[in-house]
């Protein structure tokens, strides 16, 4: 017939480091079933540790009227049930024989595990508003770390630095180099800049988000090395249009002055001009003063030339 046979209850609850000093990387549990029918088949042992689980293995050795029954764990673990499944007429009691450690405990290399955050004091700013940013960070590996850096971005354009927190500025980036050494028992360590939002940002509401980022070249777990702050800046209102560019108004300029007229002086006929006939312009003279003379009575005659002999 099938029997169940259950743990000796004196045994349940036993925990390996009452059996073993110091630490163990592999501990042996070592179990008995005897009053056996002889010859009977090996067993089907069912164990439930507190941190291993169920376990479930077979009689690894068999013995006349008595089966062995050998478990391993990882480290040491504490023991809460146990029972095995057996073919046979009777059995008489399951027992824990002994505990011990099968495996030397290798002692890890110390390993650096940085870890960043990052909160902004406000989630909304308008132009010329001073926004704070704290940056924290810690050790949560096993061993301390030294000269590691921590860098944090900001938009150039909408965002100005006045105080790096004692960090250096350089192209849109505040660096922080960190001599340490920085370990798991020195707790958060925070640092706090502070930048003030452009008066000409854009019209509306702009996401500016900023990344921190802290490395060290042995970190075993990257996945925590950046932290990430977004905060709204809101400009309500329209830039000014650009005022046009006055023309330039001409000085006047005083006018030159006028030369005096100088009326050019009647020249002399000569004698040759004087001996000339009259022509039909000094006729028509002539006629225009004979009527002006003869309304005043006066009479020009014309003298006769005379004949010389």
């Amino acid at each position: 017939m099938t029997l169940t046979a259950f743990l000796n209850p004196s045994h349940t609850g036993t925990d390996s480091r009452d059996h073993i000093d110091g630490e163990c990387d592999e501990v042996l549990w070592h179990f008995v079933l005897n009053g056996l029918d002889k010859g009977a088949d090996a067993a089907t042992l069912h164990v439930t540790f507190e941190n291993a689980g169920d376990v479930e293995v077979t009689a690894g050795k068999v013995n006349l009227r008595m089966q062995h029954f050998y478990v391993t764990t990882r480290g040491h673990d504490v023991l809460t049930a146990a029972s095995a499944v057996v073919v046979t007429s009777a059995y008489n009691r399951l027992n824990l024989s002994h505990v011990e450690c099968v495996g030397e405990v290798e002692e890890p290399e110390p390993e650096v595990d940085l870890v960043i955050g990052k909160q902004a004091s406000v989630d909304l700013a308008g132009p010329e508003d001073l926004i704070s940013f704290t940056l924290t960070y810690f050790n949560e590996g096993t061993g301390p770390a030294s000269d590691f850096t921590i860098v944090d971005d900001f938009v150039e354009t909408m965002l100005r630095v006045v105080d790096p927190g004692g960090g250096t500025v350089e192209n849109g980036r505040i660096v922080w180099e960190i001599a340490g050494p920085l370990s798991p028992s020195d707790g958060v360590q925070s640092i706090t800049y502070v930048v003030e939002v452009l008066a000409d940002v854009p019209f509306g509401d702009t996401e500016v988000c900023n990344v921190a980022v802290i490395s060290h070249p042995d970190d075993v777990d990257p996945c925590d090395n950046e932290a990430r702050a977004c905060v709204t800046v809101r400009n309500p209102f329209l830039p000014f249009p650009p005022e046009p560019t006055p023309t330039p108004t001409p000085e006047p300029t005083e006018p030159e002055p006028f030369a005096p007229f100088t009326p050019e002086p009647t020249p002399t006929p000569t004698a040759v001009e004087r001996a000339l006939p009259f022509t039909g312009g000094d006729l028509a003279t002539l006629l225009i003063a004979a009527m002006a003379c003869g309304t005043s009575g006066i009479t020009l005659k014309r003298k006769r030339r005379r004949k010389l002999r």
